[in-house]
């Protein structure tokens, strides 16, 4: 065994011992500036440069997830039930990437992108068929994240424009009866309802338009005040 050979063991010998080292010391950087979802370390402030994501976003371009692959993730996931700490994990994780700044970032990248006709067909196909059953709670958070956000013009144009010709099932529509059967207006509401409809011209009503009505009321007691102010009407 020769001198230089014995050199070249012990060199190769101090640099696994500086890879593994240095592996550790990384690990433990990674480490303390990473936070926990479901019991998973994951980064916080890995820093990625804008070059490195416009890599990893062409990349991931044009890839598309078969619908045999959307099926096996799908059966994998069934029946999975998430416990309350799980889920407290989850979202506080979230929590902490999806900033401020992030989320104006998304919503600006998100208006931009316009969906092809075939994307749109493919969604509209997936969703057919879909129930989805949002809790009480759920309902709550939504209401109350809505309350007095005001849309543009501009967006409301755009929701009737959306909606127009858009056809209701029979069976839609007596859900909707039936989802406002003794449910109560607030005052305010009332109010705000008469005020938008003061002044709008009402177009006559069909014959089944009638119909339906006088079903509605059939059967129903008048109060003494709306007597009083029919029988003035009458005379």
């Amino acid at each position: 065994m020769t001198k230089d050979f014995i050199d070249e063991q012990i060199e190769v010998i101090e640099i696994k011992k500086t890879v593994k080292k240095s592996s550790k010391e990384l690990f433990k950087a990674n480490k303390a500036n990473s936070f926990e979802i479901a019991g998973v370390q994951v980064g916080q402030k890995l820093i990625v440069s804008e070059e490195a994501r416009r890599k990893i976003g062409d990349a991931h371009k044009g890839k598309f997830v078969s619908a045999e692959t959307r099926l096996k993730i799908s059966e994998a996931n069934k029946g999975k039930v998430r416990t309350e700490e799980v889920r407290k994990k989850i979202s506080d994780g979230l929590l902490k990437i999806q900033t401020e700044e992030r989320r104006k970032k998304l919503s600006e990248a998100g208006k931009k992108r316009v969906n092809s006709e075939e994307t749109r067909k493919r969604i509209s196909e997936s969703n057919k068929g879909r129930v989805v059953v949002i809790s009480q709670e759920t309902r709550i958070k939504i209401s109350e994240s809505n309350k007095g956000k005001v849309r543009t013009e501009e967006t409301k144009r755009k929701i009737s424009e959306a909606n127009l010709g858009r056809k209701r099932t029979t069976e839609t529509k007596e859900k909707m009866s039936n989802a406002k059967i003794n449910k109560p207006l607030a005052d305010d509401h009332k109010t705000k309802i008469s005020k938008a409809l003061t002044g709008k011209p009402k177009a006559p009503f069909s014959d089944q338009h009638k119909e339906n009505i006088g079903k509605v009321h059939r059967g129903k007691l008048w109060s003494t005040a709306r007597r009083a102010a029919q029988n003035i009407k009458e005379n």
